[in-house]
């Protein structure tokens, strides 16, 4: 029995089967299209049918009966919950420096000190780091903090914060390691496809560099709107920290 490959298998667990399949359709379609410009760029026939491969996989009733199993599901709401926390925290914290910083000047302390630079979103890793991030600002301010949170220092509820979205993570690569081979194996086909579709627009954009409207097609709208979708319905909505 070959063996997985489990970073795969962690790549396609939370994709959502029918949207990822979808959007392979689209990419397959894409790369017959523009065929001899990818191929100058290094992609080949044999990465396309690669793709078409992999879309069929995901159609099939083993993948349809094995998404009906998912046994992650009760940690993928730990880890729902850890991540509203913290991002409530995060929201708390940005507040309370702009009053701070509003007040008074800190060494080495602005308000550009505890941005994102990006949308934090239903990202863990990404909450995670900014946690990290800001932490050394967080501390140089913690006393002036303290009102905000009860008399508690703010740095040290972060770091609970984090602690708490390390924990639903490491349930989470336990509970990977729990679901059965057939379904850790459709996980890995939907890592593997999600993976080559996400190389074929690098290889896209740098085919149809400056080309706008052409490299704009090689993107992961399809799975994008079908991943907002499930979220939706999951009531996981998504609210940046301010």
């Amino acid at each position: 029995m070959a063996e997985l490959d489990m970073n795969l298998v962690k790549k396609g667990m939370k994709e959502p089967r029918e949207g990822l399949r979808d959007q392979g359709v689209v990419s397959a379609g894409l790369a017959r299209n523009h065929a001899a410009a990818l191929a100058a760029c290094g992609w080949t026939a044999d990465a396309t049918a690669e793709i078409d491969a992999l879309v069929e996989a995901l159609g099939s009733k083993v993948a349809q009966q094995a998404e009906a199993r998912i046994a992650a599901k009760g940690t993928t709401a730990d880890e729902r919950a850890a991540r509203a926390a913290a991002k409530e925290l995060i929201g708390k914290v940005r507040l309370g420096a702009s009053i701070v910083l509003g007040r008074e000047k800190v060494p080495g302390v602005t308000l550009e000190s505890f941005e994102a630079g990006h949308a934090l979103g239903q990202s863990t890793p990404k909450i995670a780091m900014y946690l990290e991030k800001v932490a050394p600002a967080v501390e140089a301010i913690d006393e002036r903090l303290m009102p905000f949170f009860g008399g508690e220092k703010a740095s040290l509820l972060m770091k609970a914060a984090r602690a708490s979205l390390d924990g639903s993570q490491a349930t989470q690569e336990v509970s990977v390691a729990t679901v059965p081979r057939e379904t850790q194996e459709i996980y890995e086909i939907k890592g593997r496809l999600l993976k080559r579709i996400e190389e074929l627009n690098k290889v896209g954009k740098i085919a149809f560099y400056g080309q706008n409207d052409i490299m704009g097609q090689f993107n992961k709208d399809v799975l994008n709107r079908s991943r907002k979708s499930r979220k939706a319905e999951a009531g996981d909505v998504t609210t940046d920290a301010p």
